[in-house]
Order: C-alpha cells, then structure tokens, then sequence
C-alpha cells in the first residue's frame, strides 16, 4: 500500500486526484495496449552491425517488419518504383508487388512472400524478410530493442578447418579478425548447456560447431550493445529450454538469451546483452562446445560509472507551479543540466538524461532507460509544493540498495542549501521503485514558499546545488 505523507499531495508523474472511473480506464488501458501507442519512427535497421539512416522509417505492423520500397531501392542499390503497383529490381530479377497481395510476380513465376504488401501514408512497404532473401542475408527481428539487422549468410564448405577460429576483437564497434571453423552441412549438433561464469561464456554442445559472432552498437547510445552468436547447423536440446538466463548480477553482461532462431537451416541464436563495451575472443574446435572470453574494451574510453540524472516533469506535465508562477518542470532541467556539465569533467563517468529539454517523458521510459543501460545510480531532480508554506529538503528512496546513497546526498543538499531538514524517506515513487540500481528523488525546496522559491530561482543557488548533487555521486563511488 502506498501512503503519501500528509504535505505531499501530488504524484512525481504531476497527476492530481481522479475520480475512482479514471484509474480504472487507465488499468483497462495498461491491460490492453493499443499497437498505435508505439510510434513506427523509433524503428531502427543495422546492416553488419551499422546503424542505417532511411528514406522512409521502417514499419511494423502484423507481427512483421516492412521497408518501403523507395528506401530499400535507394538503401541496396536497387532499382526501384512505387505507385499503385511496386517493383523491385534485384540480382537482376524485377519483382511486381500489389498492394494487399502475399506475392510477387516475375516473369511467369510468382514468390510467396511472408506477409502481405501495403500501403501507409501513399508509401508502398514490402515484408523486409523478402528483400533480405533475395539479398541473400539474414534477417534478425528484436523486440526488446525495436531493432532489425541484416548481415550477410555465410557460405559453409564441406571439410571442417583444422586450425580454431582466431581472436575477434571490438574495434571502433565493429567485429574484425573473426575467423569461423566451418560447419558441416546436414550435421546437426545438440546445444546442450549455456553457463557464464566471471568473464567466460561456456556452450556445451554434442559436436564441435560453427560460430558467427555479429557485434551491435548503436552510436547514438540509446541501445545497448548487443554481442550475437550464431551456431549454423544446430537445435536446442529440449532440456535447455528456449528464453536464456534472464538478468544476472555480471559486470560486464546484464542478460544471456538463447533461442532455436531458424530451423530451416537449423541456427541456434545466443545473445548477451551487454553493459558496456566489450572485446571478445572465441574459441572453436573444441568436441564438446566453444567458449567466449570478454574483458573490457580498452579502446570505448575511460567511463566506468553509468549515471541517469532525470529532470522530473516536462511538456505537457509542468509539475508545480510556484508563488511567482514559474514551473517546477524548468527548475528541474535547470539543475539537470548543470549536474550534467560538472560530471562532464570527469571522464571516468558517463551520464545521461532522461530529458535534455521542454519534452514530455513517460515515468515508464524514465525508469526502461536506466534499467536497460544499465546506470549504477538514478537521481531524480524535483522541487516541491503544498498548500501552506512550509519549507525544506527531502530525499526519496525505496529499494534497500538506494538507502546509503540516499543518506549521503541528502547531507550534502542539507550542508549546501541550508534549508530545513525534512528527513530521508522511504516511498514508493515508481521511478525510484522500479529502477533496479540506487535511485533517489530529490524535492530540494518548496515553490509555494515565497522566500524559498526566490532562492531555488536564483541562477548561482542552482549552481551550488548541481555541483552538491555532482560531488554526491562522486563521492558515493569513492571518485572524491
């Protein structure tokens, strides 16, 4: 149950009181999301591990990723048309799309596609799955990360190597030196057991196998990398199950997943979710398995402490309004920002923000961004309000690992701002509960306290105050 205290009588989200019909169509609506709440545009398509910029965002509608024909011509060098009807020119071989059909003619013959062709937006869209076909490449769907990447199919031989594959190593995010020990066709290997322990990923399997590593970084940084492994010519034993390790507490990797990613041909997929940069070694041509050696990379820069600074509110949600009628949510992104350019200085720490400007951000999205970087610590700026003018400092937490640092910030805000103490508490806002790593909210004073809300307006106390909360974090990860 959770129990707001008496002064305290808005959420962090800035809804007020609703009536008891509002939370129950917003339940209705978590229960039965709508495919049109996801927007198309964060889509994303990698070809060898880079990230692609199109003509047309990809689209995906019934289970099934689409690129729009102008962009896949204009993508692949392709020559291509759309108008009512599409066509497609590739290897030589001109493909007719009609909008709504499952097939696409060439010549006399027609090719089954996977999914039917549309139209959106006086756009024609063609399944990606049979562009990648033609193309002779494979095409990998992620859910999690709305991402689809294609890299080319590999041209197993029939004798095996006789020397394992050579070291593979991250460089300027991208797989060089990997040399693969080719499979045999028609010779299925069981994957038997996936284990990692410190910095090695042990597969146990029934035969030796073939291993394609595929290394996925997104230079923007709003994905996670992603370490890829394909073993050709494999099935998962039954016992293994099929969805992988689940989170695990690892330095380096913050999830294993595994999956039967095709059966004809038979290729067993292994990712691991990564935390940060890595280097990687595989090694082969063992009977029983391979194994993958990971260590930081040495060449990604110095950061080793992640950190989110959240400025609360924002948009459409401007959160408190004070005496003199200026929003909290400007505050926020004020001291945000400022904290953000004192830890800029510090190379050994990388930050980002839930927001950089006026934008409304989702509690949600807030709480996915530092879980899935994953950040070592999530620091919620806010400023408070209530209907007497009371005044001081409070810090939230609520998960037991966010209870030292929360102590030590709110000290130090205490020692800087020289307001009242209001205490260190324990509530259950969902920023703070749901976000796995140390996370506090911080109300660093009152707005609808006149003499308060001069001074938490005033440029230099801001100042003050995000180089107090900068030194905090410093200072927990005994960087001070």
């Amino acid at each position: 149950m959770l129990i707001i205290p008496p002064e305290r009588t808005r959420e962090v989200s800035g809804l007020r009181k609703f009536p008891l019909i509002w939370f129950i169509l917003a339940a209705l609506v978590c229960v039965f999301p709508t495919t049109a709440s996801a927007s198309n545009s964060d889509l994303t398509l990698y070809v060898d591990g880079e990230k692609q910029e199109l003509l047309h965002p990809l689209l995906f509608e019934g289970q099934h990723v689409y690129i729009a024909v102008d962009a896949a011509a204009k993508q692949f060098s392709l020559k291509g048309e759309s108008q009512t009807a599409a066509e497609l020119t590739i290897s030589g071989t001109t493909y007719r799309f009609q909008e709504d059909e499952r097939t696409a003619a060439h010549g006399q013959s027609q090719s089954e596609m996977k999914a039917p062709a549309l139209v959106r937006e006086n756009t024609f869209y063609v399944p990606l799955s049979f562009v990648a076909d033609k193309l002779s490449m494979r095409l990998s769907w992620d859910a999690w990360t709305r991402s689809a990447s294609l890299y080319k199919k590999s041209n197993p031989v029939s004798t095996p190597a006789e020397k394992p594959s050579a070291p593979a190593i991250v460089q300027d995010s991208k797989v060089i030196g990997a040399g693969n020990k080719p499979s045999v066709p028609g010779e299925l290997s069981r994957l038997k057991a996936v284990k990692l322990e410190g910095g090695r990923l042990s597969v146990q399997t029934s035969s030796p196998v073939d291993v394609q590593p595929l290394y996925l970084s997104d230079p923007a940084g709003s994905i996670p990398d992603r370490l890829v492994l394909d073993v050709p010519y494999a099935v998962l034993e039954e016992q293994i199950g099929s969805e992988g390790t689940g989170s695990i507490d690892h330095p380096l990797v913050s999830q294993v997943r595994y999956a039967q990613f095709s059966h004809d041909p038979s290729i067993v997929r292994i990712v691991l979710d990564l935390k940060q940069p890595v280097a990687f070694q595989v090694e082969t041509g063992a009977e029983n398995g391979f194994a993958v050696s990971l260590q930081n990379n040495e060449g990604a820069g110095n950061a080793v402490y992640r950190v989110v600074i959240d400025a609360g509110h924002g948009g459409k949600d401007p959160g408190a309004t004070g005496l003199s009628k200026r929003e909290e949510k400007e505050f926020n992104l004020n001291v945000a920002k400022k904290v953000q350019a004192v830890l800029a200085n510090y190379p050994q720490v990388s930050v980002r923000m839930t927001r950089d400007d006026d934008t409304f951000i989702s509690l949600d999205d807030r709480v996915k961004l530092a879980n899935e970087w994953p950040a070592d610590v999530f620091v919620s700026i806010h400023a408070n309000t209530f209907e007497r003018p009371i005044s001081g400092t409070e810090t939230y937490f609520w998960n037991d690992n966010s209870k030292t640092f929360a102590d030590l910030i709110h000290k130090r805000l205490i020692e800087t701002s020289g307001f009242e103490d209001r205490g260190v508490r324990k509530t259950a806002f969902k920023v703070i509960r749901e976000t796995e790593m140390p996370a506090v909210l911080l109300e660093i004073g009152y707005l609808t306290n006149a003499e308060q809300e001069k001074i938490l307006l005033d440029n230099s106390f801001q100042d003050k105050i995000a180089l107090t909360i900068a030194n905090s974090i410093l200072e927990y990860f005994n960087q001070r």
